[in-house]
C-alpha cells in the first residue's frame, strides 16, 4: 500500500514523502533533467524546510541535500539510465506509476 504523506512541487521538482508498507520514503522527479530517484528513509523527515530553502535560495541543491538522507536508493535518468543502490527499480516504477495518475503536470520520466 503507497500512502502519499506529503508533497511540493514547482515548475522543476516534486518532491514527497511516502509510506511503502511499513517503510518511508522520498521520491524527487526533476523534470528539467528527466531524473527522479526514490530513496528509502532510516527515519522520519520532515521536507518542508527542505523544500522553503530550495524556494528562498536560487544557489540551494534540493536533489544534493535530500539525497544524503537515506539509506538506499534507485536513481533513473533519462540520459544515463538506471543504479540501484538497496531499492529496486521496480519499486521505482510502482511511484512512478501513481504519480502519472494523480498528478496533471507529471509528464514522462
Amino acid at each position: 500500500m503507497l500512502t502519499e504523506i506529503e508533497r511540493f512541487e514547482d515548475g522543476r521538482y516534486l518532491i514527497s514523502k511516502l509510506r511503502i508498507g511499513e517503510s518511508l520514503y522520498i521520491y524527487l522527479r526533476d523534470k528539467e533533467q528527466g531524473s527522479e530517484f526514490l530513496e528509502l528513509l532510516g527515519c522520519d523527515v520532515e521536507l518542508k524546510p527542505y523544500w522553503e530553502r530550495h524556494r528562498r535560495e536560487e544557489s540551494y541543491c534540493l536533489p544534493c541535500e535530500v539525497m544524503l538522507l537515506g539509506e538506499g536508493k534507485v536513481v533513473s535518468s533519462e540520459e544515463l539510465g538506471s543504479l540501484e543502490m538497496g531499492v529496486s527499480r521496480k519499486l521505482l516504477e510502482v511511484v512512478r506509476e501513481f504519480y502519472r495518475k494523480n498528478v496533471s503536470n507529471y509528464g514522462s520520466p
